[in-house]
């Protein structure tokens, strides 16, 4: 099976410029733990997580300072996956990685989807059967 057949195409995103405030609401909005990170050419540049996030409110909340931009707290250089990849790749990847998302990107590092654990965990729901115990 192909990254693609499974990727979530809906793209949340938000630029490095951005403060980490305006990624929490994006998040909220969205109901989602990661936002790909792009520049201004809408090649991706990062992933920021809700927990890099936090670390970032926490550091905020010790200081007087104004909200930091993402860019501050993003992955940078994300593990990544072209759409024509094998989905247990993607699985080896993050294993190896200990990461829970996978920016799915074409030739020119433009996102085109995401696979998240929970993706994972879905595509093997549907093929798991009751354990009798």
């Amino acid at each position: 099976m192909q990254v693609k057949e499974i990727m979530n195409r809906r793209l949340i995103e938000v630029m490095k410029n951005d403060s980490i405030f305006v990624a929490s609401g994006l998040m909220k909005q969205h109901g989602v733990r990661h936002l790909l990170v792009t520049d201004e050419d809408s090649r991706l540049v990062g992933v920021i997580s809700d927990r890099d996030i936090l670390r970032g409110f926490c550091e905020v909340s010790n200081t007087d300072g104004e909200m930091p931009p993402v860019e501050r707290y993003m992955s940078r250089f994300p593990v990544c996956c072209g759409p024509d990849e094998d989905v247990q790749l993607a699985i080896n990847k993050m294993i190896e990685t200990d990461i829970h998302c996978i920016p799915i990107v074409d030739d020119k590092s433009s996102p085109l989807g995401i696979i998240t654990s929970k993706d994972i965990l879905h595509l093997y729901e549907k093929d798991a059967r009751p354990v009798n115990h």
